[in-house]
């Protein structure tokens, strides 16, 4: 679903690991519709919260949406990190490892100072229950844990894009990489 997003923003099919060939940065246009389409697909989840709960199908189409937040946001911010000048001074791009990295040290940074105010909200809910209603609380709690679960998956995606990165970077260093990326593969 990302992908074909990608696509229609950009105009290139990025490859089976999301790569796209040759990879330019892109304009600030694409960028901010990416995180906006992300954006919606975060709240998408949250309002699938009116849906009547314990069906499948809401459970199934609110992770899509939670994956899909992930997703936009991990390349929306690589497209941007692709701007910046000081990461280009200092490592050349994003697609480098160190560069992979960072971008996942960025994202988990702003991903646990969220997750942090969240948190905080939610104590606060709980602790002013007063004013709302047993089933208002459960129902924003609900809503809360959905977003952490979306932000969770956007850390492990930018994790285990660095790991990918890393176990290519070391598979072309041998004389069968596809081999020795497979047997790596296989031991994690």
């Amino acid at each position: 679903l990302v992908q074909a997003i990608r696509l229609a923003l950009t105009g290139v099919l990025p490859s089976k690991e999301g790569i796209e060939e040759p990879e330019v940065p892109r304009g600030a246009y694409c960028i901010a519709s990416l995180y906006g389409i992300g954006l919606a697909f975060a709240v998408a989840a949250a309002c699938l919260m009116a849906l009547p709960g314990g069906q499948r199908l809401v459970e199934v189409v609110q992770n899509t949406c939670a994956m899909s937040f992930a997703w936009c946001f991990l390349w929306s911010t690589r497209w941007l990190a692709m701007r910046w000048s000081l990461l280009r001074q200092l490592i050349d791009t994003p697609a480098s490892m160190e560069g992979r990295i960072l971008l996942a040290l960025v994202l988990s940074s702003g991903a646990l100072a969220v997750i942090f105010v969240l948190d905080t909200v939610e104590d606060f809910l709980h602790e002013s229950a007063g004013h709302m209603s047993l089933q208002e609380v459960r129902r924003v709690s609900r809503i809360i844990q959905i977003i952490i679960n979306a932000l969770s998956i956007l850390v492990g995606f930018t994790w285990e894009h660095s790991f990918d990165g890393g176990v290519e970077a070391v598979a072309s260093t041998t004389d069968h990489p596809v081999t020795m990326k497979m047997c790596m593969t296989a031991v994690v």
